[in-house]
């Protein structure tokens, strides 16, 4: 068993402790996934435009596309510059069922008590106990304040549109609807955001 540490916002922090969200989407990045064999992000085909031609014929590069591994476990296949190579990579998650998360959310020092660490997502979290009278930013916080770590149960590999009613609930968004503004407000001002991810 290996542990990572994972950011959560406030509002995600909240829902986790009040047993509400038992569900995470991330984007597939570098970061949190390993592409075999030893191949290149930028020469991925993620959504079906890159374009190769057999015979004269102009076509379409095929979409990635998931093949289970495990009961639990997701492996997804894109395709890799399909117009020179006609191949798919496999991507799979730099995680293992049975790994844990340690979160990081909004944290501070009590200014009373040195050694006591208290969260902005809590009925301990108010700012005159703050020691320097502000809040730390959850990815600077270090392993040992942490106060909520997360078994890895289960990792799918899906892309935004095709996330059910269920899987929303289970993230603790109330709709489909609340769940996608919530997912397009973290991620749409990044270059080349396409609205409906892997």
């Amino acid at each position: 068993m290996k542990e990572y540490p994972i950011p959560f916002s406030t509002p995600m922090v909240k829902l986790i402790l009040a047993g509400k969200k038992t569900m995470t989407s991330r984007l597939i990045t570098p970061r949190n996934s390993i592409l075999s064999p030893r191949g290149d992000w930028g020469k991925l085909c993620w959504d079906g435009t890159d374009e190769y031609i057999v015979d004269g014929d102009r076509l379409k590069c095929p979409m990635p596309y998931v093949v289970p591994s495990f009961a639990n476990w997701d492996y997804l296949y894109i395709p890799y510059e399909y117009s020179l190579e006609g191949k798919a990579y496999r991507i799979h998650p730099r995680y293992e069922i049975g790994d844990r998360f340690w979160v990081q959310e909004t944290w501070g020092i009590n200014k009373n008590i040195e050694s006591e660490y208290i969260y902005r997502a809590g009925d301990d979290g108010l700012d005159f106990n703050l020691k320097g009278g502000h809040w730390k930013s959850g990815r600077f916080m270090p392993r040992r304040a942490s106060r909520l770590n997360l078994e890895i149960t289960a990792i799918r590999a899906r892309q935004l549109n095709a996330v059910s009613e269920a899987d929303v609930k289970k993230e603790g968004f109330t709709s489909w609807m609340e769940f996608f503004k919530y997912i397009d407000g973290l991620y749409k001002k990044r270059e080349g955001w396409n609205p409906n991810p892997w």
